[in-house]
């Protein structure tokens, strides 16, 4: 099963709650009990003390020594998923200015670069680029864009999230939009915009729109009656920022179903309407959720 937050009707997902923008993935396993345990035999050294008699000068035999082997129970093998970082590739485009020159561009690209490595380190594979040729999308493109569109996109090939950031300037500063391509439901996320007037906060704010718009990702480990236990992907290599932490207690998902085929290719994906996960508690890499559905 795959979780995301409230959406309306359109491609444009609307938050209930946190201001975060979540999708999480989750895939039903069924719970595999391994209880593996090995004890040795038991290994004794004794004679029948009428059947022999006690030589002379004779050594004392000594007494049988009870040997087994210590009863091991060895623990569940971990899950790879919660050590899954994932492979982001951000796309920058920026508005043909003549007040944004080259040398300006790649720098307040390299300085997203290091605020996103900063804060997400091992979490993220990070590539940050600027944006060429047909990737070039500006702020009223982005809000035209639809989810079909964004899985045709090149740069939306091999990587598990897209972010499409564009900067454009106006009369009062810049303005900062963005929107994130999620692979594992195949959607597009909502567009986010923030104005910035102060230039030396650009790289910053577009740090932050990237954050906001990052969409985690989870799945089921075991389905009980009344709640679901929920793996979090690279939820054991977290982000250094409190305020890049995945999921929280009280975040509201929406699910829905992935079915693969053999090769763990996607053949459709279908929402489950009407139907709310609650996040009760999270450890890290775990998580409790409940559930409500009007069925």
């Amino acid at each position: 099963m795959i979780f995301d937050r409230v959406t309306s009707d359109s491609d444009k997902p609307v938050a209930t709650g946190a201001g975060r923008w979540t999708t999480q993935t989750f895939f039903l396993l069924a719970l595999l009990m391994l209880l593996p345990a090995a004890l040795s035999g038991i290994a004794f050294s004794q004679e029948d003390p009428e059947s022999v008699e006690p030589a002379a000068d004779a050594d004392v035999a000594e007494e049988p020594q009870l040997e087994a082997a210590e009863i091991k129970k060895e623990p569940p093998p971990v899950d790879p998923f919660i050590l899954d970082p994932y492979k982001v590739r951000v796309i920058v485009s920026f508005s043909n200015d003549p007040q944004l020159t080259a040398a300006q561009k790649e720098r307040l690209t390299a300085e997203l670069r290091d605020l996103l490595q900063s804060t997400f380190r091992q979490m993220w594979q990070l590539e940050v680029r600027i944006a060429e040729g047909g990737d070039r999308l500006l702020a009223e493109e982005l809000d035209r864009f639809d989810s079909e569109s964004a899985q045709e996109l090149p740069t939306a090939q091999d990587v598990d999230k897209l972010f499409l950031i564009s900067l454009n300037l106006n009369s009062n500063g810049y303005d900062v939009s963005g929107r994130e391509w999620d692979d594992a439901s195949q959607t597009l996320g909502p567009l986010l915009q923030v104005p910035v007037y102060d230039p030396r906060h650009v790289a910053g704010e577009m740090a932050h729109v990237v954050t906001d718009a990052f969409r985690p990702l989870a799945k089921a480990e075991t389905v009980g009656t009344d709640s679901y236990e929920f793996l979090v992907r690279a939820g054991e290599i977290p982000p250094r920022s409190e305020e890049a932490t995945p999921f929280s207690p009280g975040d509201q998902l929406v699910p829905f179903l992935r079915y693969l085929d053999r090769d763990r290719t996607v053949r459709m994906i279908q929402p489950l309407p009407w139907t709310f996960l609650k996040v009760e508690e999270i450890d890290r890499s775990r998580m409790r959720l409940s559930l409500t559905s009007a069925f």
